[in-house]
């Protein structure tokens, strides 16, 4: 095999969007990186020799190449038996740069069939699919699954923030992953593909429209004098917190002119339920990642979870498009705790399990 070692940047694109629907989450973040390894690839090989080229094709065909995969290119490129050895170098070298989810694309010429081999795949070193999801704590559980996943049977990755957020609230109440993953028909594992097919299937049975997105709101009576009485949820979110045994409260301010004031709803809320977590509503600035408190020029557009360990308030954030890394948990300042919590317009709902004391 004859293989020309100019390996170069062709284009490196950068695109993060937020789309809008029904008040909800749909979020598409996608880092494209368009990268030209320019090979010459012939059939005429010697037939003890191994062709790193040709495992590369193979394994990045399925339109992914996943931690497991990696590891493997990795061994493979030590074997001294390759035939290819610079070329399988010159992959792991760039390959390695690498730390998160990213869409590549290699172009590969076939010298005997006078072509190019254009291959696009996405690249996550991070994690593999059928790895068990790793942690002592359900909160390191948690900081390493996001929404997105390597899995042809899914297609919601963009607008499941809503039921991303239920599923990792039911894992930190306590959820029987037994119980769930039987009601889905799913293996017991706590593997990522087991975790991301719930939260699909959480999805399509509550996209009852069918539009992107799914509906969380609440409904209210109010007196003539403003105060509020009867809150009641409302919208798709109920038929996946129905399904998984989740109670959803919503918590506003005790006027309609105060509506927006939520700290002491949320802290009553707390008190008395101890083990309970926030489904809390924000816009996601998809730019930087940020979360925003909603308003006019910033609407609510994502879900995120938020719990409470010793006074101290930490954020899930499933957007993050890296399962296995461990950073999608952090903890709230004040000043985020006071913007996201306690006075905002955004929805705040107040989660348990079906089997724990709620008012």
């Amino acid at each position: 095999m004859f293989i020309n070692e100019k390996a170069f940047v062709k284009l490196l694109i950068l695109e993060k969007g937020v789309f809008i629907i029904k008040n909800t989450f749909l979020f598409v973040i996608i880092f494209s990186l368009i990268f030209s390894n320019k090979i010459a690839f012939s059939k005429n090989t010697e037939s003890q020799k191994i062709n790193f080229s040709k495992k590369f094709i193979d394994l990045v065909s399925n339109g992914y190449l996943d931690k497991n995969g990696f590891d493997y290119l990795k061994k493979l490129e030590k074997n001294e038996e390759l035939e290819d050895k610079k070329f399988a170098k010159q992959t792991i070298s760039n390959l390695i740069n690498f730390k998160e989810r990213i869409k590549l694309e290699y172009t590969i010429e076939d010298v005997d069939n006078k072509k190019n081999i254009n291959l696009n795949f996405v690249f996550t070193p991070t994690y593999s699919e059928n790895d068990k999801i790793s942690g002592k704590t359900v909160y390191d559980i948690i900081s390493n699954i996001s929404q997105k996943d390597n899995l042809d049977e899914t297609k919601s990755d963009d607008d499941r923030c809503g039921t991303s957020s239920l599923v990792n609230a039911y894992l930190i109440m306590g959820g029987n992953l037994k119980k769930l993953t039987k009601e889905f028909s799913l293996n017991h594992d706590l593997t990522y593909k087991n975790i991301h097919l719930i939260q699909e299937k959480l999805y399509d049975i509550a996209n009852v429209d069918k539009i992107n997105g799914i509906y969380s709101g609440f409904k209210y009576k109010s007196f003539l004098n403003g105060s509020i009485t009867d809150i009641r949820p409302s919208g798709e979110i109920l038929y996946a917190s129905d399904k998984i045994g989740i109670t959803i409260i919503p918590l506003i301010g005790k006027t309609v002119k105060t509506i927006d004031n939520k700290k002491q709803a949320v802290e009553d809320f707390l008190k008395k339920n101890p083990k309970g977590v926030l489904q809390v509503g924000v816009y996601l600035d998809a730019k930087n990642g940020n979360l925003i408190k909603p308003s006019a020029n910033f609407p609510q557009n994502h879900f995120i979870t938020i719990f409470r360990i010793n006074n101290t308030y930490y954020v899930s954030d499933t957007s993050h498009v890296n399962n296995g890394d461990g950073k999608n948990v952090k903890k709230l300042s004040n000043i985020e705790v006071n913007e996201l919590i306690y006075n905002t317009s955004g929805i705040i709902n107040g989660l348990l399990l079906n089997n724990i004391k709620f008012y």
